[in-house]
């Protein structure tokens, strides 16, 4: 039973870190694209802010975006 504990507390660190690791990525993308968009730096650091907070959407949106690329110039098939 402790050992179940233990081994739940991990897995939970584990995800924890998981999560804050996609929102950093998922904020770095998003800063880069407004960087591209040549936007002020209080508006960079808006999006990027926004960016880690919907990480999971955001994520969702691009690769239906990509998958949707590739598939239109049929290089999957």
């Amino acid at each position: 039973s402790r050992r179940q504990r233990q081994m739940c507390k991990e897995t939970g660190i584990i995800s924890c870190l998981a999560q804050i690791v996609i929102s950093c990525f998922t904020s770095f993308l998003v800063s880069a694209v407004a960087i591209e968009k040549g936007l002020s730096l209080n508006m960079i650091l808006l999006f990027s802010g926004i960016g880690g907070v919907f990480a999971v959407p955001i994520l969702k949106i691009v690769g239906a975006k990509v998958r949707q690329m590739l598939n239109s110039n049929d290089l999957l098939k």
